[in-house]
């Protein structure tokens, strides 16, 4: 049975060090464990992801400038937080949510 993805679950992405979170809107009305409940809805950038740390991908066009600037040497780049410029700039990375499996208090799932 697949686990459910609530709000603040932590987020992480394979060409940034920095872990981020899952911010749901109580939009939907569905809650689980008390927090608002996830679906494939929410995935809008800088609503829903909060941006992570520096992006070291090299097919990401500020990184790759940086670099190219710095004579070959990789240098991050944090995201930019304008959304036109946001939309596909995260190329070539994966992308994961972590789970925390947990008992209810009730003894749910024994």
């Amino acid at each position: 049975m697949p686990l459910q993805v609530v709000n603040l679950a932590k987020t992480a992405c394979s060409m940034s060090p920095k872990p981020s979170q899952l911010v749901v809107l109580p939009t939907y009305r569905r809650n689980a464990g008390g927090q608002p409940a996830a679906n494939i809805q929410d995935h809008v950038p800088i609503v829903n992801i909060v941006p992570f740390g520096p992006c070291s991908s090299p097919t990401f066009p500020p990184t790759a400038a940086a670099t190219t600037t710095a004579g070959g040497v990789l240098t991050p780049v944090h995201l930019s937080l304008d959304r036109s410029r946001l939309a596909g700039s995260c190329m070539g990375m994966s992308s994961r949510v972590f789970t925390s499996r947990k008992r209810d208090h009730d003894g749910a799932g024994r």
